[in-house]
């Protein structure tokens, strides 16, 4: 018999995890023959726009997550511009929302110069992740065409 396969990303609950390892453990020793169906693996829960962005708050990976979306859903689907954007957003704030530069008042994970800029994608330009890349992604787009040229642009002359 077969081993069911389950993984599980960033599971923070440990009551949910539990839960879900006893529940696969009955399951994975109960027959077929008992009226369980084989569904196959598990590889990844699907997490709205809304989540991520609330959860981007705090944690980076979840803003990466939803850059990713962003970027693909504005027509960026190749691998190598999302490894420019990220690249870029890793150099500029970590992908954190709440980056904010000493030394002038760039605020945000595009760094917005000043993050105020950013209102014109959203109200809640401070502490939505969703918003600040919304906001990146235009910026790039009409500036550089692309993450790439942007990129470029920054390796050469320390800014984009």
């Amino acid at each position: 018999m077969p081993r069911p396969v389950l993984v599980l990303r960033h599971v923070r609950n440990s009551a949910l995890l539990a839960t879900v390892l006893i529940v696969g453990a009955t399951l994975a020793m109960m027959a077929p023959e008992q009226g369980v169906q084989r569904l196959g693996p598990v590889r990844s829960v699907a997490m709205s726009t809304q989540t991520m962005n609330n959860r981007a708050e705090r944690h980076p990976y979840y803003a990466r997550m939803l850059g990713h979306r962003m970027a693909r859903n504005f027509g960026w689907h190749s691998t190598r511009e999302w490894d420019c954007l990220r690249q870029l957003w890793n150099l500029e704030s970590s992908w954190r929302v709440h980056a904010a530069n000493p030394n002038n008042s760039a605020y945000g994970i595009p760094q917005a110069l000043p993050g105020s800029k950013m209102s014109s994608a959203g109200s809640h330009w401070r502490r939505s992740a969703q918003t600040q890349i919304r906001w990146g992604i235009r910026y790039v787009h009409g500036r550089y065409r692309t993450p790439c040229g942007a990129m470029s642009h920054k390796d050469r002359y320390g800014w984009y």
